[in-house]
């Protein structure tokens, strides 16, 4: 006669290895653009010691910023939302002036609009202003 065991769910997700922090761990790592709340007065970046070259990006506070041009005027720059409307992974900016996402290959333009799937809803664009050397994201 077979007899039919029963197990808990933490018991369960303990003998898949996965424990209280790798889950949560795991789950960190699925963002969501609704998430992203700036600071009060916005993101500010050093333009004197960041950002110095086309192509390159930073991320803070949930949001990534590239810069786009040359000349520090907000033209130059653009901000988005640094998770994928996908499934949340961090998207990188590349040298062909898009965002794209690693994990399954979605693409964004500098506007956040999608210009490949599998996402299908934009990213979450913000407001760039530049002051003399310092870049503020609202």
């Amino acid at each position: 006669m077979l007899t039919q065991e029963s197990i808990t769910r933490k018991d369960f997700l303990r003998s898949m290895g996965l424990g209280g922090s790798a889950l949560l761990a795991v789950l960190a790592s699925c963002k969501n653009a609704s998430d992203v709340v700036l600071p009060v007065g916005g993101i500010t970046v050093d333009l004197s010691t960041k950002l110095l070259t086309i192509n390159s990006y930073v991320y803070s506070n949930g949001v990534i910023i590239a810069r786009t041009a040359l000349g520090n005027t907000a033209n130059s720059f653009v901000a988005v939302a640094q998770a994928c409307t996908h499934a949340g992974t961090t998207v990188v900016f590349q040298s062909s002036g898009k965002f794209y996402c690693p994990n399954h290959g979605a693409e964004f333009n500098t506007s956040g609009a999608v210009t490949q799937g599998p996402a299908t809803k934009s990213l979450k664009k913000y407001m760039v202003a530049v002051s003399g050397t310092i870049l503020t994201i609202s």
